[in-house]
C-alpha cells in the first residue's frame, strides 16, 4: 500500500513538472545545444597567413561557450575564382590551429572552417579572405642603371613577372666614406635617388620584395653612379 502511495506521489510530480515547463513556453524535452544546429557558436577570430616555409596557417579563438559545445573543427577550402569547397579533415581538428601544405605556389584561396558537435551537428562557417600562397622569393630585377642628376641618382630597372611584387628594397653604399649602405623604399622604375653627395660615387643595388614580405636576392653587380 505505501509502495503505491509513492509511486502516485511521484508520478504527479513529474505531471506538475511537465506542466510547469509547458506553461513557462519551453518544450517539454528542451534539446540541448549540441543538437541544435543554431546553438553551435562559429569560430572566432579566423585569419589566414603565410608561415616561413609558404604553407598557409589557419588560426582561430575558440570562446568558453564554443569549447563546452563543439567536438572539433571542420575546414574546407576553395579557389578564389570558384565557389566548390573541398574537405581538408576528415578527421574533426581538436586544437584551434590547422596548417595546410597542400597548396600549389602561387594559388589564392579562401578558407572556411565550423564548429562541429559530438553529434556532427555544425555551425555556420567562419571564412578568411584570399590569400595567396608563396613558397618562392621573387626574381631578381635586371636592367639596374643609374643616372646622374643634381644630388641624386635617377635609377631605372627591370623587374621580374610576379603579380604580387609590393616594393623595391634599393640599397646606396657611398664608395668614399665606407659608411654602412642606406636602405630606400621604392615602388617601381623609375625612382629618384634624392639627398646625396654631388661629385661622390655611390655604388647601387636593388631587390624585390613581395606581397608575402619575400626578398629576392640583391641585383648583381652593383651599378656605380656620380651625382651631378
Amino acid at each position: 500500500m505505501e509502495t503505491r502511495i509513492r509511486a502516485r506521489a511521484l508520478t504527479a510530480l513529474v505531471a506538475a513538472a511537465a506542466f510547469a515547463c509547458a506553461a513557462c513556453g519551453h518544450s517539454v524535452e528542451p534539446r540541448a545545444p549540441y543538437d541544435d544546429a543554431a546553438g553551435v557558436p562559429a569560430p572566432q577570430g579566423l585569419i589566414a597567413s603565410l608561415d616561413p616555409s609558404g604553407d598557409i596557417r589557419l588560426t582561430w579563438h575558440p570562446t568558453a561557450n564554443e569549447l563546452a559545445v563543439v567536438d572539433g573543427w571542420s575546414v574546407e577550402r576553395r579557389t578564389a575564382g570558384g565557389s566548390a569547397y573541398t574537405l581538408l579533415t576528415p578527421e574533426l581538428v581538436r586544437d584551434s590551429v590547422y596548417v595546410d601544405q597542400s597548396v600549389a605556389d602561387g594559388a589564392r584561396v579562401v578558407y572556411r572552417v565550423f564548429g562541429v558537435t559530438a553529434a556532427a551537428v555544425a555551425s555556420a562557417p567562419a571564412q578568411t579572405l584570399p590569400l595567396r600562397c608563396d613558397r618562392t622569393a621573387p626574381a631578381t630585377p635586371t636592367a639596374v642603371a643609374v643616372a646622374p642628376r643634381p644630388a641624386a641618382l635617377e635609377l631605372t630597372f627591370t623587374p621580374g613577372g610576379e603579380p604580387d611584387l609590393q616594393v623595391f628594397e634599393v640599397r646606396i653604399f657611398d664608395t668614399v666614406s665606407g659608411q654602412p649602405p642606406v636602405t630606400r623604399a621604392v615602388f617601381g622604375s623609375p625612382a629618384l635617388l634624392d639627398g646625396l653627395v654631388s661629385g661622390v660615387p655611390y655604388s647601387v643595388t636593388v631587390a624585390a620584395i613581395d606581397s608575402a614580405g619575400r626578398t629576392s636576392a640583391p641585383s648583381d653587380p652593383p651599378v656605380v653612379g656620380v651625382p651631378d
